[in-house]
């Protein structure tokens, strides 16, 4: 028999003697279903083809020859299939010790992700899929098991049954001691904000304890059963904190539809829930790609915003899970560079590439070493109609052009130089990908906002590649590779600067600023401090968009929006200095608010070693959290010295010599002023007129 769905949530289980992969979806009428199947993880044994039918350690596996291609090398190998992922796990122990044994590969891949690929599953795609029933006991509408499956079309559900949830909480030391404050959840149209505190309670549901509110929204999410269940730093704070609440009052919380419990796991992998997608959208909306660069998280207890947010992006977040082939909870996850290797080992069995293991701890950190740019700061300083130009495919255009990979490098035909008669498999991927770019933009009048999501989301794929070689983390990680493609790329930037007779100002992320009218944004200003850490701004209008301008000190962080405002809304370069003067001289005379100086840091439990926070955190009793502390007057190391807020008796020098001047040294200096201008006192107005 044949039925049709919607596979949306790839989970794998190894609770029995064999791996079982589990496949949920959705038909056309909207019942969830459930397909089974039985997987063999495995791994590729490279070594001696003589040693392999002697090891005794491989009986009872089965075993198939193969060759491939590792690092530029033609290679034969062996793949051995293994029952259940701790089978596998032992082997590969075994294994290490074994003469011959030169690299055991493959066996770090993720186990739904490669039963996907040879199944050739797209999530949220339509299938057709020979079953024939099953057995398992799950909260769905129908099980079978798989024979095989069959795609019917490339159309995607795009209107996925979706639930928000967000919460504030009274932040504790640990998380089973923080109070959940307020629950809200938002779906198809409706928002429920549900609180047992009366200061809360405008606009929610009011409930007699913190016990009846995770009742209350524990049954919400049962009864709606959503497709995908979305937060905004849901992996973190929300579902670790609703798992330690709901344990603490004996609450039954077993969202997954194999009546399971919140998985919950450090790392990309967050927080999962069996048979339903977990789309934590935090880290995509901080940087991977929203359709808005400029969109902001949404507030805690704004489910509403977070479902809003969902929508907005889930287009660009589709595309990603087709163009690459991973589960929608992978997208949300992964960063531009994570992305860019999920689409080479998507592709690479089609090339006959065997995948490079992850790299360990140790070569990880090895790699680790100052990014390699196409230019540094030319001059800082204040500059007037400050160009933009997106330059960010340069590096991937050398790549493809110049043939530059792992597996093209010195080869034999070519001795030196990368291989000019065989193209590797990285250039043949990413010059595919800039041929779909150039035929998305022939489409782009059509007004398809799928159509837009995938010419912006391949746009970005290919442009991730410019920094992946030099990406500590890689499985192609090359150094050698980066360095020529980045060298290449500058000969191409400098004739582009040339041809437009413009002159270089800064090189960040993929977009050159530069003095001149041709560009893609024209800015009012542009203020540039540092490149490394990138720490810049610009204006348009009354527009003003910062870069690197943090600090764990109020004082200062508040400092620079003023800064700023006064240089590149008005130009004020004199301004900004008597500004600076005036603060620093309130502060030598101890007339600003201690809370304005206040310090914030994050303590953290697991915290490798000791600092001023996690001193005077330990000494009040707090584990983990965030806290503000000042520095107060007296002898002793600065440590000693650290109180919590209320404290009042700041000592003012320490803050001048080691917050405030470093923090400000550098502006003043790109502004052609030194740091003993800023000491210098001046007929001044009241403080009031700067701190507002």
């Amino acid at each position: 028999m044949k039925i049709e769905f919607f596979p949306l949530d790839v989970t794998v289980r190894h609770t029995g003697p064999r791996c079982e992969v589990l496949v949920f979806g959705k038909t056309v009428d909207g019942r969830i279903v459930c397909v089974s199947d039985h997987y063999q993880p495995n791994l590729l044994l490279v070594g001696s083809p003589q040693i392999w039918s002697e090891m005794d350690v491989l009986r009872g596996y089965r075993t198939e020859n193969q060759s491939g291609i590792l690092r530029g090398r033609h290679i034969s190998c062996v793949r051995v299939f293994a029952d259940n992922i701790k089978s596998l796990n032992e082997l590969s122990l075994r294994l290490r010790s074994v003469p011959g044994v030169e690299e055991i590969l493959e066996n770090d891949l993720d186990i739904a992700t490669e039963y996907m690929s040879e199944k050739g599953i797209i999530p949220f795609s339509y299938y057709s899929v020979e079953v024939e029933p099953g057995d398992l006991r799950l909260s769905v509408d129908a099980v079978f098991r798989a024979k095989g499956y069959t795609q019917i079309s490339t159309e995607m559900l795009t209107t996925p049954k979706a639930l928000a949830i967000s919460m504030i909480a009274d932040e504790a030391d640990a998380l089973q001691d923080s109070p959940l404050l307020l629950a809200a959840i938002a779906y198809e149209g409706i928002e429920r904000r549900i609180t047992w505190k009366q200061q809360l309670s405008a606009g929610a549901e009011l409930v007699g304890s913190e016990m009846e509110l995770i009742e209350s929204l524990v049954k919400a999410i049962r009864d709606f059963s959503p497709d995908v269940l979305v937060g905004c730093n849901s992996d973190d704070i929300d579902l670790p904190l609703l798992n330690a609440r709901a344990a603490r009052y004996g609450i039954q919380w077993l969202p997954g539809r194999d009546g399971t419990a919140v998985k919950l796991t450090k790392g990309r992998y967050g927080a999962s829930i069996t048979g339903i997608v977990h789309a934590d959208i935090s880290r995509y909306l901080s940087g991977l790609g929203a359709a808005d660069p400029q969109s902001t998280l949404p507030s805690k207890g704004d489910a509403a915003g977070v479902l809003k947010s969902f929508k907005a992006i889930l287009p660009d977040m589709l595309e990603l899970v087709k163009i690459i082939g991973i589960g929608l909870d992978s997208v949300c996850r992964s960063n531009a560079l994570q992305l860019a290797e999920e689409y080479l080992i998507s592709n690479a069995r089609s090339f006959s590439e065997i995948i490079p293991r992850r790299p360990s701890s140790k070569e990880y950190e090895e790699r680790r070493k100052p990014a390699v740019t196409l230019m540094s700061l030319c001059e800082p300083g204040l500059y007037e109609e400050t160009a933009a130009v997106d330059v960010s495919h340069l590096i991937t255009d050398a790549i493809v052009s110049a043939n530059i990979s792992p597996s093209s490098m010195s080869c034999e035909c070519c001795q030196d130089a990368f291989c000019r008669q065989k193209k590797g498999m990285i250039p043949v991927l990413l010059e595919a990908l800039g041929d779909r770019i150039q035929r998305l933009e022939k489409m782009l009048a059509e007004e398809d906002i799928y159509l837009k999501a995938r010419h912006r989301q391949i746009s970005r794929l290919y442009q991730s590649f410019s920094g992946y070689y030099g990406y500590p983390a890689a499985r192609w990680y090359s150094m050698e590779c980066q360095e020529a493609a980045i060298d290449l790329a500058k000969e191409s930037l400098k004739g582009f600067i040339s041809g437009i007779g413009g002159t270089q100002i800064f090189y960040e992320s993929g977009t050159l600023y530069l003095t001149g009218a041709y560009a893609d944004r024209i800015y009012t200003r542009g203020f540039f401090i540092s490149d490394r850490p990138p720490k810049f701004a610009l204006s348009r209008g009354e527009e003003l968009i910062s870069v690197g301008f943090k600090h764990r000190c109020r004082m200062v962080e508040d400092m620079y929006g003023r800064i700023l405002r006064l240089l590149l809304l008005h130009g004020g370069k004199e301004a900004a200095i008597s500004y600076c003067r005036d603060i620093i001289a309130e502060l030598r005379r101890r007339a600003l608010p201690a809370e304005m100086l206040a310090i914030r840091a994050e303590v953290r439990q697991d915290s490798p070693q000791e600092n001023t926070a996690s001193i005077v955190a330990s000494k009040a009793g707090i584990k983990k959290g965030m806290i503000s502390y000042i520095i107060t007057r007296g002898d002793g190391p600065v440590a000693d010295r650290a109180r919590l807020l209320p404290a009042d008796d700041y000592d003012s020098e320490y803050y001048l010599n080691t917050i405030f001047l470093p923090a400000l040294e550098p502006i003043a200096l790109a502004l052609g002023y030194k740091k003993e201008d800023l000491l210098q006192p001046r007929e001044q107005s009241k403080l009031g007129g700067w701190i507002s």
